[in-house]
């Protein structure tokens, strides 16, 4: 199965850790004392020692200065200071088990290459499946104040990702075939991890990634990330520029990120991901697009369900919830002089029983979201979708509380040349289902006082001919129950599969809407 970059950078450093220190104390207190750990191979690796020291009263040992060094050069370690505490000299002259009862890394400058994890995959198959190491034990294995740097392939060694870490881990027992597979071999009791100052660049350096902190316990079984940023490093027009065609230029951060029930030897195993829940707090997000800029040529996209079974991991996931909200779209129209907007406040969203693997099922996927359109009609709609490998449509019911209409003219008169004059709505409630192709469906629109007006978006001159025939002939001006032909909306929409599956929903609901409104 394959693994994702960030996981086989992660095994990587920990190889690499483990390799060193594990060869080290193989070599033996002897050789530390007569000073020959100055210089030595394990496996792909050249490790250089600058001072070196072995206390066999004391049971330690002393590292100061010490570098890694992968020979295709992708991988590179700096270490200020190693202490090896409370050595069990006898298992380790005997060449069975290592017992260690405290490591301390001080100050670790991790340096990684583009490419690096496809090298170390390669040494693993070639040279290394072969070695086999004593079984190794450790009581406490502590990384203070760490840095890690990810740069892009030479010979530009451009920064492409880094980040400040301090790590603890507890009770380490190590295997003695290794080489063959860590994480078969590989068991810990409890794993804490302070990751600081995390940044990373995405999109071609259009994106930077940026996280305050991030803890993760693995006793408690949870992650938590604070302050999460996806900054953008373009403006929203050149974006589109850059591609020639509509590109979404996106804006966003999270106050919190909490992530509970993760089950870790699954995930180191890369087996399945177990998940209790992830809870998103106080996001931001803004996008924009410029719709003046040609459609661009891209496949199909994918419905929500089906980006649900996109991961090549398997996973099973509880609950994503997100809490307290906001999102900004804005889109530059053909022949408009400024960019149309809608405002979603106060999100508040629950989505359960997420997974890609049918044996996880237990109930289908559903969604239930409560929003304030343009901070004032609270809109409330529920999705219920077909589970993995079950053929059956998306449904999706909801319903909007009373609004004036003249809120949405922040977002109708850009993309339309419509200007909203007068108009509530008193009620909105929609019921359809989906397929990958069309949705049907039927929608209530109870409102009253409809009024119009049309104008040039070019020029902004008003078009009185043309709004007299569209409030005349074209625009309901009332729908309400008690009148005489009262009219029910019918959900009928082809899909157009190159745009999102919210567009999809959007216009399945728009197209109930006219069905009311326009004659």
């Amino acid at each position: 199965m394959k693994t994702t970059p960030r996981t086989k950078y992660l095994f990587t450093a920990l190889s690499i850790l483990i390799i060193l220190l594990a060869g080290v104390i193989y070599i033996g207190p002897s050789i530390l004392i007569k000073k020959r750990l100055s210089k030595l191979e394990v496996g792909n690796y050249l490790i250089i020692v600058g001072n070196a020291h072995a206390s066999l009263i004391n049971q330690s040992i002393t590292l100061k200065n010490v570098e890694v060094k992968e020979k295709s050069n992708k991988q590179e370690i700096r270490i200020h200071k190693i202490s090896l505490i409370g050595l069990n000299i006898p298992s380790i002259l005997k060449r069975q088990n290592i017992i260690v009862d405290k490591i301390k890394i001080e100050s670790p400058e991790i340096l990684m290459r583009k490419g690096s994890e496809e090298a170390s995959e390669e040494v693993n198959k070639k040279e290394t499946t072969k070695t086999q190491l004593p079984t190794f034990q450790v009581n406490q294995f502590i990384v203070e104040k760490g840095s890690f740097l990810l740069q892009d392939n030479l010979p530009a060694n451009d920064s492409l990702l880094w980040l400040k870490f301090d790590a603890a881990l507890t009770d380490i027992h190590l295997g003695n075939d290794t080489a063959r597979s860590i994480q078969d071999n590989l068991s810990i009791n409890d794993v804490q991890i302070d990751i600081k100052n995390l940044n990373q660049y995405l999109d071609g350096r259009n994106y930077q990634v940026s996280i305050d902190k991030c803890s993760f316990r693995k006793l408690q079984q949870q992650m938590e990330i604070k302050n999460t940023k996806i900054i953008p490093l373009v403006s929203k027009y050149e974006i589109g520029r850059q591609n020639g065609s509509q590109t979404t230029w996106y804006n966003a951060s999270a106050e919190k990120i909490l992530i509970s029930g993760i089950e870790l030897e699954h995930f180191i195993a890369l087996d399945t991901i177990t998940i209790q829940s992830i809870l998103f707090d106080k996001i931001n997000f803004e996008a924009f697009k410029d719709k003046r800029l040609p459609f661009p040529v891209k496949p199909d996209t994918k419905l929500f369900a089906d980006l649900l079974l996109a991961p090549p991991i398997p996973y099973n996931c509880d609950s994503i919830i997100i809490r307290n909200s906001n999102i900004h779209y804005s889109e530059r129209a053909e022949e408009s002089q400024k960019s149309g907007f809608i405002d979603f406040n106060d999100l508040n969203a629950e989505i359960l029983c997420l997974t890609n693997r049918s044996e996880f099922y237990d109930e289908s996927p559903t969604m239930h979201a409560e929003v304030k359109i343009m901070n004032n009609a609270k809109l409330k709609v529920d999705f219920k979708f077909p589970a993995p490998a079950e053929d059956v449509q998306t449904r999706v019911t909801g319903q909007v509380w009373p609004m004036p209409f003249h809120h949405l003219n922040s977002i109708v008169e850009p993309s339309t040349g419509v200007h909203i004059e007068s108009g509530e709505i008193k009620r909105l409630m929609f019921d359809f289902s989906y397929s990958d192709n069309i949705s049907t469906g039927n929608l209530i629109l109870d409102y009253e006082n409809l009024k119009i007006k049309v104008f040039d978006r070019s020029t902004k001159r008003n078009k009185d001919i043309k709004s007299l025939l569209a409030n005349t002939l074209i625009v309901h001006e009332k729908n309400k129950p008690e009148q005489k032909h009262y009219r029910s909306g019918k959900i009928y929409f082809e899909r157009d599969k190159k745009k999102s599956f919210v567009n999809y929903w959007w216009k399945s609901v728009f197209s109930g809407i006219k069905s009311v409104v326009v004659n």
